[in-house]
């Protein structure tokens, strides 16, 4: 059976038969190839004026020509595009996530704080309007006899009929202590996790050979 020259088959075959050859990437003369040359050129390598390249399909899958509405992408006939068998997940390829910190906190020795601390301790000296006293006359009422100021037999008041100032404060005081307030030290840590092994994202494959048609029929254009 004849197949049109560049004919691209899964073979299943240790060699290639008659008229056919592997994709292996080989160069061709265009002297003595010129019909496969007119189908292909130089696709998949080549200079053009004394040699070109046959499709080499080691350890890659095909892939058809053209855009693709899914991603938008073009992909040209001819174009190779090396892919990986393995990969590791970077940052930009992991999700939103947080890390748990550890807090170990520490106690020290203690530091000593003076304070010192001025009181004034507020008294009520207003008197009372609801209190009745039969008040003495001052003119009458001793209370004592000054021994040092003159003239001698002077006389003392018992009571005074002014009212004292209002909202008196005790004469302040001052209270001075230290204060030990425990020292500790806080230490927050988040250690890194996982060891970066890379992913193996190989489909499960079985290998076959590829194989191109070199002589046979010709393709007619449409």
């Amino acid at each position: 059976m004849e197949a049109f020259i560049g004919t691209i088959l899964p073979w299943a075959g240790t060699y290639a038969p008659q008229d056919w050859l592997f994709c292996d990437g080989r160069q061709m003369q265009i002297s003595t190839n010129s019909a496969l040359y007119a189908v292909i050129g130089t696709t998949y390598g080549g200079d053009g004026r004394n040699y070109f390249n046959l499709p080499d399909l080691r350890g890659r899958v095909m892939i058809g020509g053209g855009r693709n509405q899914a991603s938008n992408r073009d992909w040209i006939l001819g174009q190779a595009k090396n892919g990986n068998m393995q990969t590791t997940i970077t940052n930009s390829n992991m999700p939103a996530h947080n890390h748990a910190i550890t807090n170990t906190v520490t106690p020290n020795s203690e530091t000593t704080i003076p304070v010192s601390l001025d009181i004034g301790i507020p008294v009520n000296t207003s008197p009372s309007n609801t209190t009745t006293t039969n008040v003495p006359s001052n003119n009458n009422c001793t209370l004592g006899v000054s021994k040092t100021a003159p003239p001698q037999n002077s006389s003392v008041n018992m009571y005074t009929t002014s009212e004292p100032t209002p909202n008196a404060t005790l004469r302040p005081f001052n209270i001075t202590k230290n204060i030990n307030i425990p020292a500790t030290t806080v230490n927050s840590s988040c250690a890194n996790t996982g060891s970066g092994t890379p992913i193996n994202i190989q489909p499960d494959s079985l290998c076959l050979n590829f194989i191109i048609c070199v002589s046979g029929l010709f393709p007619p254009r449409p």
